[in-house]
């Protein structure tokens, strides 16, 4: 492999990526394996083991950043440490069977997969952010006619 465009690019696609996924939640996973298969040029299976690198190295700093942060409105830890040893174990069985069938299953057959997967997730995400934009646009008009409402009842007077 060789330093040049296709790199710089990738890196650059690749930190926006972990920013970006690490301020939503989600990992960055569908920015990771596209990127890596079609501009650096990796197969299918390498893209997501390196993915997987690039996920963890974000998951690690924003878990450092997040250790010490409390909750905003709560009086509590923002990391809760109880749901996250619930979730675990489930999550460590599930990447154990994927890590198994991207194994056996051949490069097509994990590109197909892949692809449903990334199709399935993205709707289902644009649709809840959809569905929040119209929640927080309603809570956003409602809280403006409060105001309007009380600073004319306060000039009034």
């Amino acid at each position: 492999m060789e330093f040049g465009w296709r790199i710089v690019l990738g890196s650059f696609i690749g930190f926006c990526g972990a920013a970006f996924g690490s301020i939503g939640g989600v990992g960055g996973g569908g920015i990771f394996v596209p990127m890596l298969s079609l501009i650096i040029d990796f197969d299918p299976k390498s893209s997501t083991a390196i993915s997987k690198c690039m996920i963890m190295g974000a998951t690690l700093s924003t878990v450092y950043y997040n250790l010490r942060l409390r909750h905003p409105t709560l009086d509590m830890l923002i990391i809760d440490y109880d749901l996250a040893l619930l979730i675990q174990p489930m999550l460590m069985l599930g990447i154990s069977i994927v890590v198994t069938f991207n194994v056996l299953f051949p490069d097509w057959m994990v590109i197909i997969l892949l692809i449903v997967i990334f199709v399935v997730t993205s709707t289902k995400a644009f649709f809840k952010g959809v569905e929040t934009w119209k929640k927080e646009t309603i809570m956003k008009k409602v809280s403006l006619k409060f105001v309007f409402i009380y600073s004319f009842q306060c000039s009034s007077f």
